[in-house]
């Protein structure tokens, strides 16, 4: 290879079945390019997003797959990719999956707290910011030790692929395998599941991690409400921190403290926002049924006693804002769920609407569009700040005549900022806007 003197093939027999995923910034397509050219002409197979993704597939389907089938992971780090969601969720999937992680910093660049949480016991490259044929070598020296069967770091392989032991701490196989399933089973055009994600659809329910430091693992079990026809996802108990997630610069104030909460009893929560369809058909003393078009987009411009009643009238209540949260995170303790434009209708690629439910994937728990398409009104009061010291299990409604009330989630017309899993709007209980509607919760199904 011109440039350099004398190199070392990579193995054939440990790279021939393994590609090198490489996880980058959007704005650094052209260095992502040039990485997996120099590693594809030393020998190594790489898998990159722009030209591995077939056009029609699923996006996160494709990413999930590509991650847990992968025999390292390679972070091409820079200012971009510590702002990116997208490079976020790859290196989450790829540590909870125990796939090895190779960061190289270019140019110096620190990680992002974030970022950071998930690689402190990595062992880090740094690169110049013309990442020359010095740092090429290393990586590839590097690459080829975690290629090697007896290194590949979490995981035995059986025929070629990589078989993953679903016990409790594999918690973030379980996100990726989930997230795959219900995106595949709600309709997206893609490609076939991952193994492990086939393996699991042969199951009645489907392992998904547990909230942030619980010990038993958790299941997905759905259940139809004849009363309105929605489907409810069973939410398990457990613990989490509520509020600014760790590393997020967006934060406002009403979003501290971050706090743990413990959410002592599972509930049922709809796996969409409630619809237009479902509203129309609802009984008469709750609304009066009016044509809606579109049925099957959520619901809103409904005022917070108006959803309330709703949900009553179902046999259900609104989620407390604990509740939501905790159900929106479904143990992730980061500012999304997963890649946004994947998860969500924002600004950003809503085109200026609101959208049918259920077309964007969903999270770990099932539930669908808890960020963007429409903003979901909850049953507590808004206060500016959290109170630590209160009594977390209870609910305080916006009833007094100075109350608001606060709407969760972010829509269609938030940008990125504004769909954070943590953001508050605050909002008069009587309002009635074109971008919050809301879901409904049980305690019993």
């Amino acid at each position: 290879m011109s440039g350099r003197g004398t190199e070392t093939a990579p193995d054939a027999a440990a790279t021939a079945t393994r590609h090198i995923f490489v996880s980058f910034a959007s704005e650094d397509v052209e260095l992502a390019r040039r990485a997996v050219q120099r590693l594809e002409r030393s020998g190594f197979r790489c898998w990159i997003s722009e030209r591995d993704i077939e056009p029609a597939a699923s996006y996160p389907t494709a990413i999930t797959g590509a991650v847990v089938d992968s025999g390292a992971l390679l972070l091409l780090l820079t200012e971009s990719a510590n702002g990116s969601p997208h490079v976020l969720r790859e290196i989450e999937l790829a540590f909870n999956a125990r796939t090895p992680i190779l960061p190289v910093r270019v140019s110096g660049v620190l990680p992002s707290s974030d970022l950071e949480y998930f690689l402190s016991t990595t062992q880090w490259f740094d690169a110049g910011s013309t990442f020359d044929d010095a740092d090429f070598e290393r990586v590839e020296s590097r690459l080829q030790e975690l290629l090697q069967p007896a290194r590949g770091g979490g995981g035995r392989r059986a025929g070629g692929r990589r078989v993953w032991p679903m016990v409790a701490g594999t918690a973030a196989l379980a996100v990726a395998a989930a997230a795959a399933i219900f995106f595949w089973s709600s309709g997206g055009a893609g490609p076939d599941p991952t193994d492990a994600a086939r393996a699991l659809l042969e199951d009645t329910t489907i392992a998904v991690p547990p909230a942030p430091e619980n010990e038993t693992s958790a299941a997905v079990t759905v259940k139809v409400n004849p009363r309105d026809g929605q489907t409810y996802v069973w939410v398990p108990p457990g613990r989490f921190v509520m509020g600014c997630s760790a590393g997020d610069p967006a934060c406002q104030d009403d979003e501290r403290p971050a706090h743990q909460v413990n959410i002592t009893t599972g509930f049922w929560l709809g796996r969409t926002e409630v619809t237009r369809g479902q509203y129309e058909r609802a009984p008469a003393e709750v609304s009066a049924p009016r044509p809606l078009a579109d049925e099957d987009h959520p619901i809103t411009g409904i005022a917070w006693a108006a959803a309330k009643a709703y949900c009553g009238s179902v046999g259900g209540r609104l989620p407390s804002e604990a509740q939501w949260e905790y159900a929106a995170r479904a143990g992730t303790p980061t500012r999304y769920y997963g890649s946004l434009p994947a998860i969500a209708w924002f600004a950003d690629n809503a085109d200026g609407e609101v959208h049918r439910v259920g077309t964007k994937a969903p999270n770990a728990y099932g539930l669908h569009d808890m960020l963007g398409n429409a903003s979901e009104w909850v049953r507590d009061r808004y206060y500016n700040a959290y109170d630590d010291s209160a009594d977390l299990t209870a609910v305080e409604e916006p009833l007094a005549g100075n109350a608001s009330g606060v709407a969760r989630g972010g829509s269609w017309v938030s940008e990125a900022a504004g769909v954070r899993v943590s953001r508050r709007l605050e909002m008069p209980p009587d309002a009635e806007e074109p971008h919050i509607g809301f879901r409904c919760a049980m305690d019993r199904l």
